[in-house]
């Protein structure tokens, strides 16, 4: 059942609670997923640890790339002004430019570069 918590709290308190139930349930379902991996393709706890986190993590990232406002954020609960969204879609910018310049000489040889390569 579903209630408005900022009915009873601050908004920082209600954000908060929200923050943490998403953060039991992202657990519980990492748990359940590992023992899904364990069980069916006889993975070690571990090696199927990893391999959640690193795709968790690949599609983490582009799906920030992609929002103007960070996933958790979002499913915090969160509500931009328009001040506050403009500022969060500069950084937004500003984090894809770097990591287009970081992720660049691992991709350039002598004569290709990211451009290069993704046409």
């Amino acid at each position: 059942m579903a209630f408005r918590k900022s009915k009873f709290t601050t908004a920082l308190v209600a954000t908060q609670f929200n923050f943490a139930v998403l953060l039991l349930v992202s657990f519980w379902r990492l748990a359940l997923m590992v023992r899904v991996l364990v069980v069916l393709f006889n993975f070690t706890p571990l090696r199927a640890f990893c391999l959640i986190s690193i795709s968790a993590s690949i599609e983490i990232f582009f799906a920030t790339l992609v929002k103007s406002m960070d996933i958790v954020g979002i499913m915090g609960g969160m509500k931009l002004t328009t001040a506050d969204r403009f500022l969060c879609e500069a950084t937004q910018a500003v984090t894809a430019g770097s990591f287009l310049l970081f992720v660049e000489p691992a991709f350039s040889s002598s004569s290709q570069s990211v451009a290069k390569f993704v046409l």
